[in-house]
């Protein structure tokens, strides 16, 4: 509804938009109007600058209209959805209270639309007609049915500037355009290039009011499905007012000019205050005890400014730290540096200051050039606005004002006075708004809002053209869509809201109840998807998020419908994506608080803090989402140990080490189309950063790294990115990877990618065909997202040259990123070998040479310059490669290394290049481990000759502070190696006792012969993965789902593969062990894997440990039985037997159910939700009506279930009068009844499922969970709900849990279908009058009231002669019978009735009583 959300606004001229009657609706909510008497006791009142309508007075409110509004301006107070109407509530606001208003004691609430010749509307649109509008609620809204062509219209602009009031003449009456979000078709099938929209709404003043770009980001939920622009205005993502982004064109110059020249303007301007902009000086530095010191490493920075040498000797000390600093720093100030230069510099030198001149400020040092600087006050220099300060200043008097006169005398500094102290400054000053450094620039849009005002922006001659990018019509711009968008039907009944940056929305209680309106009316108005709706509403009972935890809370709208989503999209899919869209939610991730959870490395580099990382997800997305506290067989029950005790799934252990899997996820940037309050975007899965993303080993559930089975990414095949699987995602005219690290900056320096030739030397390129489309370079298609080689390919030229390719240009600037296979590395490669990064000293860490992470630099010798070897930007090649590129040459070492691509110069060590990356050397590097007292290790590298300092905090003995665990070999002797840490050990400056370590790599398995049967055996002995066998190689068959593939027939060798299949896929598994030996010792364990690559880090790698972490969930022997009896209690089933989870379980695994009559539900992949519920559904306990008589069989209905199949059953429809269109609940459902949609309390949902009411459940061991929210207020709640829901219709009268206003309750009447206010009533008519009882214990019981009750209600009713009123005495009656309520029979425990006890006779003597409160909690 909001008109600025980040997205275009309806057009006033345009098909679809609307106008309406009332001259004020919830939007206005706190705004100020403006009451202009008019004369003749008529008053013009106006919103934000423009009259909205002209009214007759008086104005007045209370009941004896003592309250009277005149002219001026008044807060506009309540306002709702229900005030959208003519007469509706409308308060102003008197003395801090709201009071309803009357004008001209003829109109009561909000007044209609009116001009007079006196005052007429701003801008008037008058070809409004029958035929192109329609008129509808109650003739106060229409809307146009065709685009009009006025000459208004031709005034307005694309998007007929909605900051402006439009005014429709229609049939005599003024109307006015209700500017609403227009929603733009964004779907996967059809994605908006958003471009022309953003440029439409371009808005100099409020950035903000702007659309941003709705190209959605790409994403494992769209990747497949994007694709090239059509349209040349296609944006990015990120496309925008960003902040780096900005128009370089709005930078102001903080001069003194530019202060006066401001102050003398809005001094002359009609309207507005007086801007009074300052340098301040004065401030001191050595009197203000709270001010950062220069010596404080890493902290505040310091301010310096230029001075005349002084003819005192400085101090050597200072000189050498500060000096080659500001030496540094220079550079970014002219050629020369100048008396009167300003630098602001942190100390990031290495040297500390010595302990007696650590406090010192105030000093001068002299830089390497001989340039005097003086270390100055941080704000000293600075522009302030001081226009507040003018009016608070303490010393105001009518006499004097000391903050203006500096102005009115000329000046454009502000000296502080001598005699006030320090602390004044430091308490006051953050109540000016802070501008920039005085000869610095600021940007027009850090200006306070305030200066960004027509007038001044006219002022500085800043236009709209400033702000519109320029396009470039040959770009071929990538744009994605969302399985979440669509556009908006304005033709459909009622209205939503959304949060929005400029804060321009309904009232709080509309918001909270949108979300639950939309689901409500989905559930309750369907007709064909009512088991997706109801699986949808059982998952997300499952997978849960909590409103209350996330920003913006219960106030948000699509960000918790988006997320609900995930269950109604795959409520028969596979719980794997399920579990993978959860897991990236941005709701998720704040509620389960790993949002922007950071590695220990990244803090303690950053910060020096140790801090671990966020726990919270990782221990429950077991625990709730997937295994569960307990190791379960299949049929549900718990495995138990020799004590006969549940054995736990899974330890502390296991969520500290899964919680570094869920590190560096953080939002996508805000975009358009979509709710967000300008800060965070709540919709699109997270990103990584992966700055902040652990890399280290992870140790999971079973004692299995999170890449234990994967292949070795030393094993990658040759040319790999030319075989059959190899996937190349489309990147249009930008040649950055989405999935790779490279810089930004490449793109914009034409980085020299890999390009495909159409022909070399008469041999055409294979790939560049099929990446193109063609083998025409001049018909290229690019109409495919993502490629995906089909078979293997030739290499052809420079192919054929390369170990891996990384972006790959087709035709002219036109760009494919290669995506290589999930691979891991071993923690403690065998032979590791130092790689450098260009242009770097430090960072330094070592990597496996068969691993493609650096490229080659070749020298002359090991001291001289040499020459690159790349054939491409950022290319990676083995150690072999580079040995080979240089042939006699050697590898260069660190320092020596030239910085120029095309291989023909030398360049000196100082020089940096854009081709920026890293290369091998051949200097040998040492492992070592750091081990923690509770026996977890820490890698280090040690290479040789290489200063401790250089090394990668990652890496080096004193920065590493992540441990993983491992599997000792003798954990005895390691826990005595940890006590006594004897050489050849010893202890680090931190306290652990670090050890050298070599590498061994051995064959598993020796002899054929010695081979074990069993695959479970095979996957339990054999860790390392591999890539798919070869044709060349051998095929031993062992047993139908286990095979052995040798290079030799009959010889196992380390590289050979064996081949296990089971119910999740198929596993390849190579021949080999790797073991850490503690040097000097007996003791080893087993080398971990890791994605992620401790010296080339990658996005893709990240994404694919977290691929590989769900699998670990996902695939648990638990996972199957744990959702089945989750799923079963949902479905009406709270006490499942072994055998009935059995069988659904083994249909999740299997991915398919057969049902009795030979229909095959699923699509045979393990987690097939379809089968599974198809499963639960189907089989003979959820069907065989004997098991009704069991009283451990079904469940109590869950109150929400309860209500919406009451009122389907009961045949619910809205009422005309019906001011909102939709079905509202009361905001407190939830606490009435006990469960609402988008209301669920905590992580563990509405009720724990292992709930036992006390008393004949608990005794019989078996479960209630509903009952948990089951207590006396909630019964009574909600009866009382449903008996007002039968009688009065859907509304708040009489305990009714509709949302109403402006209802007297006691005019309403029973049966009817137009009490005022009521949302909606029950219509059920039975199909045989004279089977009423039968007919409804159909619907409400499912058949199960007993033949007893039947009579007893018939017998109530019999004598009633009125229909309508028979019916609703039995649903009234019905309701209340315990068969209502549960899902099976009900037995009576007693055969006499409860005795009536007579009342004793009223007595005056005192008495004691006990009187029971009934709270809430289970019954």
């Amino acid at each position: 509804e909001s008109a600025t959300a980040q997205s275009p606004a309806t057009h006033p001229c345009l098909k679809g938009s609307r106008y309406r009657r009332y001259a004020f609706t919830n939007h206005d909510l706190e705004k100020y109007m403006e009451v202009q008497s008019l004369g003749n006791d008529r008053y013009s009142l106006s919103v934000d600058g423009f009259v909205r309508t002209v009214v007759s007075g008086p104005i007045t409110a209370r009941w004896d209209g003592s309250i009277v509004f005149e002219e001026g301006r008044v807060q506009i107070g309540w306002l709702s959805k229900f005030s959208n109407c003519v007469g509706c509530w409308f308060e102003l606001m008197h003395q801090g209270d709201g009071y309803e208003v009357s004008f001209g004691g003829t109109i009561n609430g909000t007044p209609p639309i009116e001009f007079d010749s006196g005052v007429t509307p701003f801008r008037e649109i008058t070809t409004l007609s029958p035929t192109n509008v329609q008129v509808f609620k109650n003739a106060e809204e229409l809307i146009l049915t065709e685009d009009l062509s006025d000459p208004t219209c031709e005034t307005l602009g694309a998007t007929g500037n909605p900051s402006i009031p439009i005014f429709g003449l229609f049939q005599g009456e003024y109307w006015i355009h209700d500017a609403c979000i227009d929603l733009l078709e964004n779907t996967l099938e059809s994605p908006d290039s958003g471009g022309q929209e953003v440029r439409d709404t371009v808005n100099l003043i409020n950035p903000d009011k702007a659309a941003k770009c709705s190209n959605a980001p790409r994403t494992f939920l769209n990747d497949a499905s994007c694709r090239v622009a059509s349209d040349p205005l296609a944006c990015t993502p990120s496309s925008g007012i960003e902040e780096e982004e900005r128009p370089n064109n709005l930078y102001i110059d903080l001069t003194p000019e530019f202060l006066r020249n401001i102050y003398e303007f809005t001094a002359n301007s009609s309207g507005g205050d007086t801007i009074y902009l300052y340098v301040i000086r004065g401030l001191r530095v050595d009197q203000d005890p709270m001010h950062p010191k220069p010596c404080e490493r890493y902290n505040y920075y310091s301010r310096w400014e230029c001075i005349v040498c002084p003819i005192v000797e400085l101090d050597d000390d200072l000189n050498s730290i500060f000096g080659s600093l500001l030496s540094w720093y220079e550079g970014d100030l002219d050629d020369d540096a100048k008396v009167g230069d300003i630098l602001d510099i942190w100390n990031w030198e290495d040297e500390e200051c010595p302990p007696d001149k650590y406090d010192m400020v105030g000093f001068t040092v002299k830089d390497l050039e001989g340039n005097c600087w003086k270390h100055i006050h941080q704000d000293e220099h600075s522009v302030y606005d001081f226009t507040y300060w003018t009016q608070a200043h303490p010393g105001n008097s009518e006499a004097r004002n000391p903050i203006t006169e500096f102005a009115i005398d000329g000046l454009t500094t502000l000296t502080f006075p001598s005699w006030h102290e320090m602390g004044r400054w430091n308490g006051n000053k953050y109540d000016l708004d802070f501008l920039g450094t005085v000869g610095g620039q600021v940007h027009y849009y850090d200006l306070p809002e305030r200066f960004r005002t027509p007038e001044i922006s006219s002022y500085f001659g800043f236009t709209l053209e400033d702000v519109v990018d320029d396009v470039d019509d040959n770009s071929l711009i990538m744009i994605c869509g969302s399985p979440y968008e669509i556009d908006n039907d304005p033709f459909a009944a009622g209205r939503m809201d959304a949060i929005n940056p400029i804060y321009d929305f309904a009232e709080y209680n509309d918001l909270l109840l949108q979300k639950r309106v939309v689901w409500t009316e989905i559930v309750l108005m369907s007709k064909n998807d009512q088991l997706r709706q109801r699986m949808a509403w059982a998952l997300s009972q499952i997978l849960v998020v909590t409103p209350d935890a996330i920003t913006n809370e219960e106030y948000v709208t699509e960000a918790l419908v988006t997320y609900y989503d995930i269950f109604v999209r795959h409520a028969f899919g596979n719980y794997l994506d399920i579990l993978k869209e959860v897991s990236y939610s941005p709701v998720m991730a704040e509620m389960l608080t790993y949002f922007q959870s950071m590695s220990t490395a990244y803090v303690w580099y950053e910060s020096s803090n140790l801090e671990y990382a966020d726990e919270n997800y990782a221990r429950e997305i077991m625990q709730l989402f997937s295994i569960g506290l307990y190791l379960l067989n299949s049929d549900g029950s718990q495995v138990l140990d020799e004590a006969d005790q549940p054995i736990r799934a899974y330890t502390n252990d296991d969520i500290v080490e899964y919680a570094r899997v869920w590190t560096g996820f953080d939002s996508q940037p805000v975009r358009g189309n979509i709710e967000s309050d300008g800060y965070f975007n709540q919709v699109d899965p997270m990103k990584i950063r992966l700055e902040t993303r652990d890399v280290f080993p992870k140790m999971g559930l079973n004692r299995t790294y999170i890449g234990d089975g994967y292949p070795l990414c030393s094993d990658l095949p040759e040319r790999h990115f030319l075989q059959q699987g190899a996937i190349y995602r489309f990147l249009g005219s930008s040649s950055t990877p989405t999935l790779l690290n490279d810089p930004q900056s490449w793109d914009e320096a034409n980085a020299q990618r890999l390009k495909l030739q159409p022909s070399n030397d008469g041999t055409s390129s294979s790939l560049f065909s099929i990446l193109c489309g063609s083998s025409d370079p001049t018909s290229c298609t690019y109409d495919k997202s993502t490629v995906v080689l089909d078979s293997n390919l030739v290499c052809v030229g420079k192919e054929c040259e390369v170990d891996i390719v990384r972006v790959v240009e087709v035709g002219e600037r036109i760009f494919y990123e290669y995506t290589q296979p999930p691979c891991v590395h071993f923690a403690f490669p065998k032979t590791p070998k130092l790689v450098v990064r260009r242009g770097e000293w430090w960072h330094l860490s070592c990597a496996d040479p068969r691993t493609t992470v650096a490229s080659a630099a070749c020298c002359p010798d090991e001291y001289e310059y040499g020459e690159w070897m790349d054939l491409y930007w950022g290319e990676r090649t083995t150690l072999a490669t580079a040995q080979k590129r240089c042939g006699s040459r050697d590898l260069c070492q660190r320092g020596y290394a030239p910085c120029e691509y095309d291989n023909t110069t030398n360049a000196p060590e100082e020089s940096y290049c854009d081709n920026s990356g890293q290369f091998w050397t051949n200097t040998d590097c040492s492992l070592r481990v750091k081990i923690s007292d509770d026996a977890k290790v820490a890698i280090l590298h040690l290479p040789n000759g290489i200063e401790p300092e250089a090394i990668s905090h990652l890496v080096s003995e004193a920065d590493t502070k992540t441990f993983f665990r491992v599997d000792w070999s003798d954990t005895v002797a390691v826990e005595n190696l940890i006590t006594n840490c004897e050489a050849p050990c010893a202890t680090t400056s931190d306290g652990f006792c670090m050890c050298g370590v070599s590498v061994t790599e051995d064959q598993a398995y020796q002899e054929m012969s010695t081979l074990p049967s069993s695959e479970e055996e095979i996957l339990r002995s054999l860790r390392v993965g591999s890539f798919r066998p070869s044709g060349s190689m051998i095929s031993n068959q062992i047993s139908n789902n286990y095979f052995v593939h040798t290079q030799t027939a009959g010889v196992l060798e380390s590289d050979s593969v064996f081949e296990v299949r089971d119910h999740t896929g198929v596993h390849y598994l190579k021949n080999l062990k790797s073991e850490v030996q503690i040097v000097g010792t007996s003791i080893s364990f087993r080398n971990a894997v890791h994605f992620i690559s401790i010296a080339d880090p990658e996005l893709r790698d990240a994404q694919y440990e977290t691929d590989a972490a769900l699998d670990q969930y996902f695939h648990h022997s638990n996972t199957a039985p744990f959702l089945a009896k989750r799923l079963t209690q949902r479905f009406g089933i709270s006490n499942p037997t072994p055998g009935f989870i059995s069988r659904i379980a083994n249909a999740f695994k299997i991915g398919t159910y057969t049902s009795d009559d030979g229909i095959l539900f699923g699509s045979q992949e393990y987690g097939d939700l379809g089968a599974t519920i198809a499963s639960l559904l189907l089989d003979r306990e959820a069907r065989n009506v004997i098991l009704d008589a069991d009283p451990s069989h079904g469940s109590m209905k869950e109150p929400l279930i309860k209500w919406i199949g009451f009122l389907r059953s009961s045949e619910f429809s809205m009422n005309d009068n019906n001011l909102v269109n939709f079905v509202r609940f009361a905001v407190t459902m939830n606490q009435k009844i006990g469960q609402m949609v988008y209301a669920i309390p905590n992580v563990f949902s509405f009720f724990l499922p292992e709930f036992s009411p006390s008393g004949p459940i608990e005794r019989a061991s078996i479960v209630a969970p509903e009952g948990q929210v089951i207590n006396g207020p909630k019964i009574i709640d909600a009866m009382n709900g449903i008996l007002s829901l039968i009688n009065y219709g859907l509304a708040e009268c009489y305990g009714g849990l509709g949302v109403m206003e402006y209802t007297y309750c006691e005019d309403y009447q029973i049966g009817s279908d137009s009490n005022e206010g009521s949302i909606g009533t029950i219509n059920y008519l039975p199909t045989d009058s004279s089977n009423i009882v039968d007919e409804l214990a159909t619907l409400l019981t499912a058949g199960r009231l007993s033949l007893e009750r039947r009579e007893i209600i018939k017998n109530a009713v019999n004598g009633e002669l009125n229909p309508s009123l028979a019916i609703r005495k039995v649903q009234q009656i019905m309701v209340f019978a315990p068969e209502f309520h549960v899902t099976n029979l009900v037995h009576l425990s007693s055969s006499s009735l409860r005795p009536n006890i007579e009342k004793p006779p009223p007595s005056s003597r005192p008495y004691k009583a006990l009187v029971y409160l009934m709270l809430d909690g289970g019954v």
